[in-house]
């Protein structure tokens, strides 16, 4: 087990199928600012997160690897999430779906653990089971997974339908951004549009 989790710090983010049994203390105490940049930026979103994210953080566009995504952006690029202060997030409750499951991170079918989260350990006697090589503890899950390969698709879907109406807008840690400058009576464009006064 030790050697997994060496092996894990090469990596950012390592598939759970090769981990096992991990169980994570608590973000209390910890020295990592896993809120602040450059360790974290932007967090993908699907169509539903949109709900959770409008309120408190801007929604941008972006081309990731020549494919459009749409992003909540924590920061600038420098200094920490607004909301983070005195080492305790400001709005806790509310916070969005990628802070609520972080260290857990989807994609596709599969579910990613974050090799950096100080609160993590092979030891049982050191916290609360997060996952192991088959699932993740329901109790570190959101909603937001649940048919989450039918999200993404349907948030491609989306962004599709929308990329011809792209404008530049800032450049972030070296990603430019995208605001949308058409014209939609749809929902989640209007959720988008409410977020930019956080921008």
């Amino acid at each position: 087990m030790k050697y997994i989790y060496e092996e894990m710090t090469k990596k950012v983010f390592v598939n759970i199928k090769d981990v096992g049994k991990t169980y994570f203390s608590s973000c209390d105490n910890c020295e990592n600012n896993c809120c602040s940049a450059p360790m974290v930026v932007f967090a993908p979103l699907v169509l539903d997160d949109f709900q959770y994210v409008y309120k408190n953080f801007p929604i941008q566009f972006a081309y990731i690897n020549k494919e459009l995504k749409a992003l909540m952006l924590i920061n600038k690029g420098e200094g920490s999430c607004k909301y983070y202060k005195d080492n305790k997030c400001q709005i806790y409750e509310e916070r969005p779906p990628a802070c609520k499951m972080f260290p857990i991170s989807p994609f596709l079918n599969d579910f990613y653990i974050s090799s950096k989260c100080q609160a993590l350990s092979s030891d049982e006697s050191k916290g609360k089971l997060i996952c192991d090589e088959k699932s993740v503890n329901d109790d570190f899950l959101h909603p937001r997974v649940n048919n989450f390969v039918e999200k993404l698709e349907n948030t491609t879907k989306f962004l599709d339908t929308i990329k011809d109406d792209l404008v530049k807008s800032i450049k972030v840690s070296g990603t430019q951004l995208y605001n949308y400058d058409g014209q939609s009576d749809n929902l989640y464009i209007d959720m988008y549009k409410n977020s930019l006064v956080h921008l």
